[in-house]
């Protein structure tokens, strides 16, 4: 896994980095995304070559419906982690450069565990109004919370 130049020129500006974790995921991965778009693509590629109606306008409805979702994969997106760093003090997570969030470990109340179907997310809980989430896209989550452990003594 190769850290993206835009968090990396971020992180070189800062100091204490103990730790870097990468999510190498990106907006078009997204299921919302990329089923509609295989699956249209194929009916339509389908429907054309035989000339079979449904599958052409079973094609065309989940290309509009890949089209209707691409605000909602981008707005999700760009609020998602692509790295993570820690120090001695803190955990900071970056969208391409961005800071997105940062939590202080001496003020971290709970970290929290939530499942959305199937997948699992870690809430970092500093305070009612300030929180971090760890996305499932993160290989190392095991070794983030790990660390924020040996920092702070609160398990998941």
């Amino acid at each position: 896994m190769v850290l993206r130049p835009e968090d990396q020129h971020y992180i070189d500006k800062q100091k204490y980095v103990a730790k870097i974790y990468i999510n190498n995921s990106y907006w078009w991965q997204n299921a919302s995304f990329v089923l509609p778009f295989i699956l249209g693509s194929i009916s339509l590629l389908f429907g054309i070559i035989f000339n079979n109606s449904g599958a052409k306008g079973f094609g065309i409805f989940l290309l509009i419906v890949m089209i209707i979702m691409l605000p909602v994969v981008w707005l999700t997106w760009k609020s998602t982690a692509t790295s993570i760093y820690l120090t001695n003090k803190e955990i900071v997570a970056l969208h391409l450069g961005k800071l997105l969030k940062k939590i202080q470990l001496d003020k971290l109340q709970s970290i929290a565990t939530i499942e959305y179907l199937g997948n699992k997310r870690y809430k970092l809980v500093e305070s009612i109004d300030s929180y971090l989430t760890i996305d499932s896209e993160f290989n190392d989550i095991p070794q983030i919370l790990e660390e924020i452990e040996k920092i702070t003594g609160i398990k998941t």
